[in-house]
């Protein structure tokens, strides 16, 4: 079999649809479902790479490039996240892995040729050595840090601290954001609109933090059965005094979800866990989180010589574990 790879358009949506539907393991979604995910982003479409069977168009593969906006030294670049690599089942033998690296390629020749110039990927930690050999690709590994939740505890901020059950579409969310990119030098942008996006795919609960008018604290969390625990992700902050804040409003919170939960649910659910970057170890390490043994692997891949690599290392990113 012949394979061509190509960009895909509009009139692809269906036959990817349904490659999802029968050839994932994500579950099951129609096509609005497809377009708010992929097409209706709040960086424009998603652009996708499909192998195709050359004498008849079939759809045997895709590799999805989601457009995003990165935030390195304070200066916002174009970038993309290579994501939902989907081979059919029945053709799987015959393609290989091989197919999927050549999507990639092939998605990388089409970003320089629009001036993007960097990926990121937080894959499977299985997969994160195999990025390593791609050139111009760097890794970096981040601990996953978990406290174990005991009896619920009454939180008290600060005088002239208030905390707020905000949405992440809050206005104020930008002004947060502008703040909370100085504590980082390289991080996905998380302005209101973009985690307004993010974060309606799954059922996250939101938590902030204001003082007057202002907001100086958010942060997003989900109790997952599968890991018997919460998760904490997207973390703002106007300044390092309010992040450790912040966390530890996001752990008491936690304390509250967990029992808030069934009798049965409570017992499945044992801890609070974030992963860490530099910034936030120390202050979960002082809080009492214990480092676990799984590691989120973060893969930046420079193309050409317009990006200094140096900039863009991964171990200078802020990232969440829903990146």
């Amino acid at each position: 079999m012949k394979i061509n790879y190509r960009l895909s358009t509009t009139n692809d949506i269906d036959a990817l649809v349904d490659l999802w539907n029968e050839n994932a393991e994500w579950g099951a979604v129609d096509r609005q479902g497809w377009e708010r995910v992929f097409y209706h982003t709040p960086n424009g479409p998603t652009t996708i790479v499909l192998a195709t069977n050359k004498e008849t168009d079939e759809v045997l593969a895709q590799f999805v490039f989601m457009p995003t906006r990165i935030s390195v030294n304070g200066t916002e670049i174009s970038a993309c996240k290579p994501c939902a690599p989907i081979m059919k089942k029945s053709a799987r033998k015959d393609l290989g892995l091989t197919t999927i690296y050549k999507m990639y390629q092939f998605g990388t020749k089409h970003f320089v040729s629009q001036g993007i110039y960097l990926m990121h990927i937080m894959p499977d930690v299985r997969w994160g050595r195999g990025f390593q050999l791609l050139p111009g690709v760097q890794v970096a590994n981040f601990p996953l840090w978990c406290l174990f939740l005991n009896e619920a505890k009454p939180f008290q901020l600060p005088g002239g601290y208030q905390i707020e059950n905000i949405l992440p579409s809050d206005s104020r969310v930008n002004e947060l954001w502008k703040n909370a990119s100085t504590l980082h030098q390289c991080s996905i942008v998380r302005n209101a609109e973009t985690l307004a996006w993010k974060l309606s795919h799954r059922n996250y609960k939101f938590i902030g933090v204001s003082y007057g008018e202002h907001l100086v604290g958010f942060a997003a969390y989900l109790y997952k059965h599968e890991i018997k625990g919460i998760l904490i992700f997207d973390v703002l902050a106007k300044n390092e005094e309010m992040l450790k804040l912040i966390l530890e409003l996001a752990c008491a919170k936690a304390n509250e979800l967990k029992h808030g939960l069934s009798e049965k649910d409570q017992i499945n659910c044992e801890k609070v866990s974030i992963l860490a970057t530099p910034p936030i170890e120390k202050i979960v390490a002082e809080m009492g989180f214990i480092k676990n043994s799984y590691r989120f692997s973060l893969a930046v891949h420079v193309l050409g010589k317009k990006l200094s690599k140096k900039d863009v290392s991964p171990e200078r990113w802020y990232v969440s574990a829903n990146d």
